[in-house]
């Protein structure tokens, strides 16, 4: 979805135009209202059958991140190398997985305001 202002790539409205028989430097003029693009991306929104994101999606989304990192466990070892973003555990620093999921944690916290289920750290 384009942001207020956001104009898209020419060769892309370029391809869009082409298919409804318009002008593309028309994107111009298109939307001056905010009201019209509201309106249009609702239309849209039914058309296709989508809603707009809600917490619960952004929390799926992000426990998701979470399971997926936990079976990357050395990608992510060697991607973070010596980023130190965890408090140190009980002899010692955190594990890169470890510290990427404290970090996840609290960002799904933060983004939420409801905690994740136990990753064991």
């Amino acid at each position: 979805m384009l942001a207020a202002g956001e104009v898209p790539p020419y060769a892309m409205l370029k391809y869009v135009a082409d298919q409804i028989g318009a002008d593309p430097t028309m994107f111009t003029s298109y939307a001056r209202r905010e009201e019209t693009r509201h309106d249009h991306i609702a239309r849209l929104m039914i058309y296709l059958g989508v809603r707009k994101r809600n917490r619960q999606d952004r929390r799926a989304g992000l426990l998701s991140a979470i399971e997926s990192a936990r079976g990357a466990e050395p990608e992510l070892r060697d991607q973070l190398g010596a980023v130190q973003v965890g408090v140190p555990l009980e002899g010692g620093q955190a594990s890169s997985r470890d510290q990427l999921l404290m970090l996840s944690a609290s960002f799904t916290t933060a983004m939420t305001g409801s905690t994740v289920p136990s990753v064991g750290v």
